[in-house]
């Protein structure tokens, strides 16, 4: 279904988020904080009317495909973003360590 929707996915650094921006103007966002080396991914909104298309989740993969590149690490405060990494438990590293536990905890 989100084959017929064209993202512009891109990293808002001055707003602190991530953003996919539909053709339509639909904004869907993943905000987060920076300590240091450190993103906190606090929040994710995906318009109501936009839900349900894996939007949400593709915007997700692209921060974390970003963190990566950026050699940073994550705080996935946001349980949308905890449950992003146990579907793809490759995306498992960038937690900070500490709390790597949380990913393969069960609900």
């Amino acid at each position: 279904m989100t084959d017929a929707i064209t993202l512009n996915l891109s990293h808002n650094l001055a707003q602190s988020r991530y953003e996919a921006e539909t053709t339509t103007g639909q904004v869907a966002l993943c905000e987060y904080t920076r300590n240091g080396e450190v993103l906190s991914f606090n929040h994710v909104f995906t318009p109501p009317v936009l839900e349900g298309m894996g939007i949400g989740t593709r915007l997700v993969l692209f921060a974390l495909d970003d963190v990566r590149a950026q050699g940073l690490t994550i705080i996935p405060r946001c349980p949308f973003v905890l449950a992003v990494i146990r579907k793809d438990l490759a995306y498992a590293d960038l937690v900070v360590p500490h709390m790597r536990g949380l990913v393969t905890r069960s609900r």
